[in-house]
């Protein structure tokens, strides 16, 4: 099954004895009609002369054409080329010397997903979200500039030409889910999206915010949080260090006031309880400030984007790591399968990213390059394999 792409509704003529092509769309551009994880098809209105329509100059960018059929009314064209591409690509298809550019117009993960509470993302991840990705200070005169998105990512064309070659830093990460939860991040603590004129990126060369590992974290205050039935997070991230074992290498996120909140949720890594962990969830159901699961087996590699899916259900916790299952085999004082949800452990309504929250404080810093973050409050876990794909595709995440 491929991708299906509407050519608009005109059609292809021939003028005169020769090969000169006129041609009419309505629209001018052709639209993605349905999505799949294989070859792209187009559909292309029919020339006069169907033969001349199959052997007319038809190439796509980028790409191979590997067959050109007409269906059976003889009215539509049906190209079908090598490579899948995602919601945010545009091709051009060439006919007979004219251009036709492809925007593919596929519902995005929080269309596909719906009823997120918060999400951010370098990409536009809702295809009817009109509003702008980031926030951007930059560093010659602290001049502020909402940045929004180029053919459905990050318009990193304006980014850096607003920025020029200083430094650029995140002041607000603006919500896509529909719910205004835009996080505002103080000066001090503004993670960095352009470091002197040149954008920061992952280690597939796509966009990231960067938080230094000294000082720089963020947090977004999400009343759906407390009670909540479940918990599903989603997110695309590299680390600066690697894992390792009970070493704090990464705090990924947080809910919870260490020193003050008796009840905490947080993944995170390192701990005296557990030996030998490489990823832990503090997750002190029912107070306990002793209670961790961890996973001994769990691996990930300095600067290497990484895909981390996280549920946290009445039944347990699960996690999976680029689609596969992380192993938490290590416990203290609670088991996997018990039930950590907000619901059940009346949590704070605050989550912060990239630190821990201490006696109401950011601390514990950690450096991490943040891509998209998708947060749920309800089990989503039936609907991990259709977002893990879509970013895995994306992000060019191996």
């Amino acid at each position: 099954m491929g991708w299906v792409l509407g050519l608009g509704n005109g059609v292809v003529f021939r003028t005169g004895g020769g090969k000169q092509w006129q041609t009419y769309w309505t629209p001018s551009s052709a639209v993605v009609e349905n999505v799949a994880p294989a070859d792209v098809v187009l559909t292309y209105a029919k020339a006069v002369n169907p033969a001349d329509a199959i052997a007319g100059n038809f190439t796509v960018a980028g790409k191979t054409i590997n067959s050109a059929t007409l269906d059976g009314t003889g009215k539509i064209l049906t190209l079908v080329v090598d490579t899948a591409f995602i919601y945010n690509d545009s091709i051009s298809v060439v006919a007979n010397s004219e251009t036709i550019p492809v925007t593919n117009n596929v519902a995005a993960i929080l269309n596909n997903v719906t009823d997120a509470a918060a999400a951010y993302s370098v990409r536009q991840i809702k295809s009817d979200y009109t509003g702008y990705c980031m926030k951007v200070r930059r560093s010659s005169d602290d001049t502020e500039l909402d940045i929004g998105f180029l053919n459905r990512a990050l318009d990193t064309v304006s980014l850096l030409a607003f920025v020029g070659a200083g430094d650029g830093f995140v002041s607000t990460l603006y919500d896509q889910s529909g719910n205004g939860i835009d996080i505002t991040i103080a000066e001090a603590l503004q993670p960095q999206i352009v470091d002197a004129g040149t954008l920061v990126v992952g280690d597939t060369g796509l966009p990231a915010w960067m938080t230094d590992g000294v000082d720089d974290g963020f947090s977004a205050t999400i009343a759906a949080l407390v009670n909540a039935p479940a918990l599903s997070f989603f997110f695309v991230y590299s680390s600066a260090l690697a894992a390792a074992a009970n070493t704090a290498s990464c705090h990924l996120w947080h809910i919870g006031n260490n020193n003050v909140d008796t009840k905490i949720l947080d993944r995170s890594s390192s701990s005296s309880l557990l030996t030998g962990e490489y990823l832990l969830f503090d997750v002190r159901k029912n107070g306990n400030a002793n209670d961790r699961i961890g996973s001994s087996s769990y691996r990930l590699s300095a600067d290497t984007l990484n895909l981390e899916s996280t549920f946290i259900l009445s039944t347990g916790i699960t996690a999976y790591q680029n689609g596969s299952a992380i192993d938490l085999d290590l416990t203290n004082l609670c088991n996997v399968t018990d039930n950590f949800t907000p619901a059940a452990e009346n949590v704070s309504n605050i989550i912060d990213f990239s630190c821990l929250r201490v006696s109401g404080a950011l601390a514990l810093f950690t450096s991490l390059k943040y891509s998209e973050i998708i947060l749920y409050v309800s089990d989503k876990s039936v609907n991990r394999a259709t977002v893990e794909t879509e970013q895995t595709l994306f992000f060019s995440i191996v």
